[in-house]
């Protein structure tokens, strides 16, 4: 919290008497300034589209989402006021501050969070801005006037934090040398990071946490000890950070380091508006996670939609650019283009963009199944507008003819992805991309292989098209991008798996039924796939033992 960052401060003599003063007079201007209506409108952060009395879509059809500016400002205004209402508990303003930001903090969960938790912008927003909302919540939760920890939103972030976060993985972290950070003493070459989807601004690398993994272990100590000690045992994983941006001392002020370390059992699960999180395991035992991008999210999102993201034992297998990223030869480049996210991208150049603003609200998924044997998931995406950042500012649209592309991923949880495209409407040509952390080497007959022998790598099989027109595999920052491009929209379909050898991996389809043969690691599965956009799953046939749904 900032007085008692700022009473460090003095008790350390680095603030001096008078600087003190003019810091808490600034303090007091802040919150005047953010509960004012006349300087910050708050209905602007959430106007519905479909009210006419509004007129957003016809004052804002070229512009970009459904609010002038992304909602994570609106928490950074109205917590600053709430904050300052619990400091200056004898100013007059105290309660009417106090009561201005416990309403605005009931609009803001119920306005931008979903039910389960989950938050309407990237993973990375989601962490900066509930480590703001957190500065108001502990105050009222500490004093036992608002029991923000019974708020499903509330848990429900916590939650949604414990089910994107990676294993443990010794390569593609995001750097510790930030100065405004401390982390806690031990080896941290090993880490459990955050995904680097939508605004990461990593350079390719995954995400830091902010400290609200040990601040959660703290709200619910008490009243649920398995959910505090999986929180600190993410905490621990995840870099031990006691001091960051959001709240430096509060991290630091709620610590308790002998709630013990459990986690659960990892389970694959769907997060609303955000997508699907996989997890599985190889047969020796070393984790799989994969995350795939289907939901209605949009800002500070990528233009993702469909895009896979892999991991498995301690490396990641097909990444992902997050917002910001370097070219080949170390050069500045926005990640929020489609090409550089592992999905489908339209015409004959790769700058062709395409994805949702918020004006045209990207979808949820058709079809969800998450079991014990393996995950599936049907995504339909309508794409009527293209963006051209190399040309373009962000938020200016291109109008097209409407594209509409299933993605159907089934993940089989002992080792093997199954991407397969369909192009229901337009997509004349199509570029099918990847984004592994290795060189792409091609092994004939459709195989290729990204990784060393003896390495859990990336293999990949593709059995659709059965010509392959590869146009491009080069390195771009941390990562690699392989494409295929196949024209009068034809399917793609291809195996990835995670391997340590190419050998004894292979694919083989027979489209007159959609059936298709993978041959994995001495197993052999049939994988007889629905109608396409079918809102079914696969039936899957391993040797003579069928894998039940649960």
């Amino acid at each position: 919290m900032i007085q008692p960052d700022l009473d460090a401060l003095y008790a350390l003599a680095i603030v001096g008497d008078e600087d003190y003063r003019a810091i808490r007079r600034g303090f007091l201007a802040l919150a005047y300034v953010f509960a004012d209506p006349d300087y910050c409108r708050y209905e602007d952060f959430w106007m519905e589209l479909d009210a006419p009395e509004e007129g957003v879509l016809e004052a804002m059809r070229d512009e970009m989402g459904d609010c002038p500016v992304p909602p994570n400002f609106a928490a950074e205004f109205f917590t600053t006021t709430a904050v300052m209402g619990e400091l200056f508990d004898r100013h007059p303003m105290h309660e009417t501050w106090r009561a201005f930001g416990d309403e605005m903090m009931e609009r803001y969960l119920e306005r931008w969070f979903e039910q389960d938790g989950t938050y309407h912008e990237s993973i990375n927003y989601q962490n900066h801005c509930f480590n703001e909302l957190l500065c108001q919540i502990v105050p009222a939760q500490a004093s036992g006037r608002i029991d923000y920890a019974s708020n499903p939103r509330v848990r429900g972030s916590f939650e949604h934090f414990l089910a994107v976060r990676m294993p443990l993985l010794s390569e593609h972290l995001p750097p510790l040398d930030d100065p405004g950070r401390v982390c806690g003493a031990g080896d941290l070459s090993r880490r459990s990071p955050l995904p680097a989807c939508g605004n990461s601004g990593n350079d390719g690398n995954e995400q830091l946490w902010g400290g609200q993994l040990s601040v959660g272990a703290w709200l619910y100590a008490d009243r649920d000890p398995a959910f505090a000690s999986a929180l600190m045992t993410a905490w621990r994983e995840g870099g031990k950070v006691v001091l960051e941006h959001e709240h430096p001392l509060l991290t630091l002020a709620t610590l308790v380091p002998s709630i013990p370390s459990a986690l659960p059992a990892p389970r694959s699960a769907h997060r609303l508006s955000l997508g699907i999180v996989s997890r599985g395991a190889l047969s020796t035992g070393e984790p799989l996670w994969s995350l795939f991008r289907a939901g209605r999210a949009t800002h500070h999102m990528d233009f993702d939609q469909g895009n896979l993201h892999i991991a498995a034992g301690e490396r990641v297998l097909l990444g992902d650019h997050g917002y910001h990223t370097i070219d080949g030869e170390g050069r500045r480049i926005g990640g929020a283009a489609t090409w550089l996210h592992n999905t489908i991208t339209y015409g004959c150049e790769r700058d062709n963009s395409s994805g949702y603003t918020g004006l045209e609200e990207a979808p949820e998924p058709v079809f969800v199944h998450l079991g014990d044997a393996f995950d599936y998931v049907v995504h339909r995406m309508t794409t009527t507008n293209l963006r051209r950042l190399d040309r373009h500012p962000y938020f200016s649209l291109i109008p097209i003819a409407a594209q509409v592309h299933v993605r159907h991923m089934l993940f089989v949880k002992s080792g093997y992805w199954v991407i397969w495209d369909v192009f229901e409407k337009g997509a004349e040509q199509t570029t099918f991309w990847l984004h592994p952390t290795r060189p792409m080497k091609a092994l004939g007959y459709g195989g290729f292989r990204a990784g060393e022998e003896g390495e859990i790598g990336l293999s990949v099989q593709f059995v659709l098209p059965s010509k392959l027109n590869v146009i491009e595999n080069r390195q771009s920052g941390p990562l690699w991008s392989f494409a295929l491009r196949e024209p009068s929209g034809r399917p793609y379909l291809a195996v990835l798996a995670a391997t340590r050898s190419a050998d004894g991996f292979y694919a083989r389809y027979d489209d007159a039924n959609r059936r298709l043969r993978i041959s994995l690691d001495g197993v052999s599965d049939v994988v007889d796939l629905p109608d396409a956009g079918a809102a079914q799953a696969p039936l899957i046939t391993r040797d003579v033992e069928r894998l039940k749904l649960h």
